[in-house]
């Protein structure tokens, strides 16, 4: 019973205030372990989720875009995709041009 298994996982006591609830929960659980999967992976690369984000958005562009457009495509919003950007220049997977910046 998937709900029994949620209460478990969260340590909750008794049931769910409402389907909509325990529902919400479980999209944010299933959403965390996800994450937490990702990150794994992406740390065998040395990089971070929106540093790999922000790599994907410039790759499917395939050419040169502000850094601000890469921000505004950001699944996960990236208040420092400047400092994200100067990461991923400084290890040179990505190139700064006049236009705007691109993916290898």
């Amino acid at each position: 019973m998937p709900s029994a298994s949620l209460r478990h996982q969260l340590k909750k006591k008794g049931p769910f205030d409402s389907v909509q609830q325990e529902a919400m929960l479980s999209i944010l659980r299933t959403s965390d372990l996800l994450e937490n999967r990702l990150a794994r992976l992406l740390r065998e690369y040395e990089l971070t989720p929106s540093q790999y984000n922000a790599m994907r958005i410039m790759r499917g562009e395939g050419e040169p875009m502000p850094c601000l457009e890469v921000a505004d495509r950001m699944i996960q919003v990236a208040p420092a995709i400047t400092r994200v950007v100067d990461q991923l220049v400084q290890r040179g997977l990505i190139d700064r041009e006049n236009k705007g910046v691109r993916s290898h």
